[in-house]
């Protein structure tokens, strides 16, 4: 059997009108823009107050006022990242760059069986950038890719943006599966569709299973959440819970005989206690990490590279946060392709 050779990266393509570097900015304007609106409501209208604060308290108990404070400030975010020079994210450059630099040969062959995407999302209201990004794709070489649904019925109640996962191969892609994740963040759940895309990977020396995953971050990650009370982190964090369903995804393929492999961003710092959670629950499955590499002291950050200012302002700290797993029977058979190692 040839070796298989698979490739993941989070590659932070948001929809347009958004910007990584932008998203807490704008959520923090939406908040007082939002809060604003409501005050004003309350104060000049008596007769409409308890409206007003019923509204008010269903949209903060449900969380929908999430999507309310983003679509809230997307004309803003949309002005900055298209009309001023020097801030947008230059989304088809990056991917035309990834394709040409990562993804193919000198003579512009594919260089991978499968790779695998995170943060290649689409929404209901923008898809352009993606479907731009599948036509790259198949014109070198991909021919075939796995991609989740965008419309509202499919991605409900993320009402923002799908789960941003993406496969795609030189090989056939059958059996196609997007598995939300049912435990999410209270910001994820009304905005984005955390879970796992999967799918067989049909090639000439056989059949094997491929997957892509993106994690809602521990609150671990979070810096802005580090001072909460331990009884408060323990609500808001749901790392555990999406390391359990992946791990029925994967009981699954096994039960299917097949082997397989998972590249993903699991957003749990090296060697950390939520990447030791998630490394035992897959081993559990005979899932191993793919490449060792990942926990060595001077493997590349996967996660904000030092000095850059493109997506982010260039002061995050630089984290090993993405990895590939794979089954026992593929460890001898699978290349490392590459998990961002020059940054999202």
């Amino acid at each position: 059997m040839s070796p298989l050779r698979i490739y993941s990266q989070n590659i932070c393509c948001l929809p347009y009108g958004s910007r990584e570097r932008y998203l807490q900015k704008g959520s923090i304007i939406g908040f007082f823009l939002v809060t604003s609106l409501f005050l004003f409501t309350f104060v000049s209208f008596p007769d409409a107050r308890k409206t007003t604060a019923t509204v008010w308290l269903v949209l903060s108990g449900t969380w929908l006022n999430a999507p309310l404070m983003f679509y809230s400030t997307l004309p803003f975010i949309t002005l900055l990242t298209t009309i001023l020079p020097g801030h947008h994210d230059y989304k088809l450059q990056r991917l035309r760059t990834l394709v040409d630099d990562k993804l193919t040969t000198d003579d512009g062959k594919p260089r991978y069986d499968a790779v695998c995407m995170q943060e290649l999302f689409g929404c209901i209201y923008s898809d352009a950038a993606r479907l731009a990004f599948v036509k790259i794709m198949f014109d070198a070489g991909y021919t075939h890719s796995a991609l989740p649904s965008t419309s509202i019925l499919s991605v409900f109640p993320s009402l923002w943006a799908n789960s941003g996962l993406a496969i795609f191969s030189v090989h056939p892609l059958t059996d196609v599966s997007m598995v939300p994740y049912k435990s999410r963040l209270f910001y994820d759940y009304w905005t984005v569709q955390r879970g796992v895309l999967s799918t067989k990977c049909n090639t000439k020396d056989g059949t094997f299973w491929v997957a892509s995953t993106h994690f809602g971050p521990p609150v671990s990650v979070l810096e802005s959440f580090s001072s909460l009370p331990k009884f408060l982190v323990g609500l808001l964090d749901k790392y555990e819970c999406q390391c359990e369903e992946l791990v029925e995804v994967v009981k699954e393929w096994n039960e299917s005989g097949f082997e397989g492999v998972i590249g993903g961003d699991f957003n749990a710092i090296v060697k950390g206690p939520d990447y030791e959670l998630l490394k035992s629950r897959l081993a559990a499955q005979k899932m191993n990490l793919l490449w060792d590499g990942f926990e060595s002291p001077n493997c590349p950050p996967t996660v904000n590279p030092p000095n850059d200012r493109l997506l982010t302002t260039g002061d995050r700290t630089p984290m090993v946060l993405d990895y590939m797993f794979c089954t026992k029977g593929l460890e001898g058979e699978v290349k490392i392709g590459g998990v961002a190692v020059e940054g999202k």
